[in-house]
């Protein structure tokens, strides 16, 4: 009986979660294409078949920013279509333990855990890659942001970076001394990445203090990067796989942010799936008080407790990535929300059941 209710809950909740991802999506992708109309259905040169590029590629960014929405969302309409039809009560009076009703959520809290890491840490980095690649064939000039790197002394600029061949174009290095003042500057249309140097067929060398340009020939110069590392370097930590960002601090010669950025983020990239798996399980202590509560209060409830989750979580994240406060406090509301799942045991008291 428990097994049958444990695949029904679990079956429930995962039909609600892919329909409110789908629409979410379909929603989001067309409020992206009109809010960017100019850019996109205004320009001769860009077909239905290059928005819809567009459109799939962006799909994964807008997951990645509303997948705690659309857990809080799959619980709540779960919720009351269990409400609706009686099968609350059903499985109320079915005498499933505290621990028990956990577990029985259990298998759709991982899928939706393991969907979200999986659509942060493989899903995104390649579309946003793919993003940056259609920016730069379709869009106008200043729409593809130019990659800027810092290593040891040297600041490069690249303007674009082919990610299958490995060419950089529109390159720039400037060369600082100890005390930060610019000592030569390294201009080249393009150069490549091999075997640690940076090799610029043909550059322009201006050297500070001086007015006079060099051009010189095979120019070589020393550097930890390679393709791959430069590829990771040219996302925001957002965009990046979690080891990626591992990469990027394991090797701190070289970065694009600040260590605490990617600190920050390589924790998010753990801390969000384990977010929305614990908001699958928060529908336990829910369960204690829906068959009580009005529907219409319910959904109302629910989104007014997650918008002030939401704001918080963004406000947390935002005061890390300026410095303001540890990258460690990206924990503390999935760890209020653990919390919360275990004040009920702890006061002893299992999910009430409805009188008959």
């Amino acid at each position: 009986m428990n097994r049958i209710i444990s695949r029904y809950l679990s079956a429930t909740v995962l039909k609600h979660y892919f329909l409110v991802t789908l629409v979410a999506l379909v929603v989001a992708g067309l409020i992206q294409i009109l809010e960017n109309r100019q850019g996109l259905l205004d320009q001769a040169d860009i077909g239905p078949a290059a928005i819809l590029q567009y459109a799939l590629l962006s799909a994964p960014d807008t997951f990645a920013r509303l997948a705690g929405f659309i857990a809080l969302v799959s619980v709540l309409t779960a919720c009351v279509s269990l409400l609706r039809y009686s099968e609350l009560k059903v499985v109320l009076v079915s005498g499933l333990a505290y621990g028990q009703f956990i577990l029985a959520l259990a298998p759709a809290a991982l899928v939706m855990a393991g969907l979200h890491f999986m659509m942060d840490n493989a899903v995104l980095p390649l579309s946003s890659v793919g993003l940056h690649e259609w920016n730069a064939a379709h869009a106008r000039s200043g729409s593809a942001d130019a990659i800027w790197v810092r290593e040891d002394r040297d600041i490069l600029k690249v303007g674009h970076l082919a990610a299958a061949t490995g060419t950089l174009t529109g390159v720039e290095l400037f060369r600082l001394n100890e005390q930060g003042d610019l000592v030569s500057h390294l201009a080249g249309p393009t150069a490549e990445l091999q075997g640690g140097e940076l090799v610029f067929p043909v550059a322009r060398e201006t050297i500070a203090g001086s007015h006079r340009t060099t051009l010189r020939h095979d120019v070589k110069v020393g550097t930890s990067l390679d393709a791959g590392l430069l590829s990771a370097l040219a996302l925001h930590p957002r965009d990046s796989s979690f080891w990626s960002i591992t990469q990027i601090i394991e090797r701190s010669t070289a970065t694009a942010y600040p260590p605490y950025v990617y600190q920050l983020w390589l924790q998010r990239k753990l801390s969000s799936p384990l977010m929305t798996a614990l908001m699958v399980l928060m529908l336990v202590p829910l369960v204690q008080y829906v068959h009580r509560v009005n529907t219409v209060r319910l959904l109302f409830a629910g989104l007014a407790a997650g918008f002030l989750y939401f704001v918080t979580d963004a406000l947390i994240t935002g005061l890390a990535e300026a410095g303001s406060v540890q990258p460690a406090a990206t924990w503390g509301l999935p760890l209020l929300l653990a919390a919360l799942l275990l004040i009920p045991p702890v006061l002893g008291r299992s999910p009430a059941r409805p009188t008959p």
